[in-house]
């Protein structure tokens, strides 16, 4: 290497082969909407532009390209203020004495096992849980393996399968949420504190085809929240991560929180446990949304399905 640097300067190509789609999926974040491919489908990645401009930056310094390393520290900075606050743990430590235990599963069509998921939801002593790609045979089997003193508001069916809200406390059936091709029951659940709204949510996947009613169905989803009075939980399969637009407005529509976000754990993925593109989860898209008091937040894996399972623990004490 001669004394001014030239030979370093060859890193500036793999930096700027790093910088540009880091800033094009900055540039799909903060877009005024996702639904189209494939900003759709990818911008569930953006929390890898933090990791990816960093190392940018550093090849464009030793390759002695200033201003495109500035652009790669901004881009740094950008995604280090949205990613940040889902690392800092902001729930509460106040000891509730009513609380309620919440869970979310993706039953991948019915492929999840029945026992593991009956005992976890025993051990965790989970209040309400909604199980979206459930089909009859797996609600069946999980009646038989310890579900079957919960009330069950059940939206399955044969084939597509569907989802089932399972509880412990008093429920009344609600409307389901409109028009939606897995279907996502609803029902006013009698909780410590008072009555609390559960809608279990499940869009389309925003596969390309799928993308005008991925978005339909995030939308009635946000009607839902929006209309709702009193407290709510809207939990699930949202085929959407935080970084979607309709995901976010979900949130702001309905005056919701999110769980993981709230507990700091906001960017442990939960799909794909198997059977994905990589042989590890990668993306957040089950989530927990409510306006209740947020104590804990926690994931964990079901044998057979490839979606973590999300938990959160609430309460309806201020």
């Amino acid at each position: 290497m001669d004394r001014d640097g030239r030979g370093m300067r060859w890193l500036a190509l793999p930096g700027w082969l790093i910088l540009l789609p880091a800033l094009v999926m900055t540039g799909m974040r903060f877009a005024p909407s996702q639904s189209w491919s494939p900003a759709a489908q990818v911008v569930g990645l953006f929390p890898l532009v933090a990791p990816a401009a960093l190392l940018a930056v550093l090849l464009l310094l030793l390759g002695r390209r200033w201003w495109a390393a500035a652009v790669a520290g901004l881009l740094v900075v950008t995604a280090g203020a949205v990613l940040a606050p889902r690392m800092i743990d902001r729930s509460s430590n106040d000891i509730a004495a009513e609380q309620i235990r919440v869970g979310a599963a993706n039953a991948y069509f019915g492929r999840a096992d029945p026992i593991a998921l009956a005992e976890q939801i025993a051990e965790l002593e989970l209040d309400v849980v909604c199980i979206s790609e459930a089909t009859p045979s797996l609600e069946a089997d999980l009646a038989r393996a310890g579900t079957a003193e919960m009330s069950a508001v059940s939206a399955v069916r044969e084939g597509a399968g569907g989802t089932l809200l399972l509880s412990r406390l008093p429920v009344r059936e609600l409307p389901e949420v409109a028009g939606s091709v897995f279907r996502m029951p609803r029902a006013a659940v009698t909780a410590p504190g008072g009555e609390v709204t559960v809608t279990c949510a499940h869009p389309v996947p925003p596969v390309r085809i799928d993308i005008p009613l991925w978005t339909r169905e995030l939308t009635s989803v946000a009607d839902v929240a929006a209309a709702t009075d009193g407290p709510q939980i809207v939990m699930g399969d949202f085929n959407a991560t935080w970084d979607h637009r309709l995901l976010r407005q979900i949130a702001d529509r309905g005056g919701l929180r999110h769980v993981a976000n709230t507990a700091g754990a906001g960017l442990a993925p939960t799909w794909p446990m198997r059977g994905g593109p990589l042989p590890f989860p990668f993306v957040a898209i089950d989530h927990i949304l409510t306006d209740l008091e947020i104590h804990d937040s926690g994931a964990l894996e079901i044998p057979g399905t490839d979606h973590g399972m999300v938990t959160g623990v609430l309460s309806l004490s201020e």
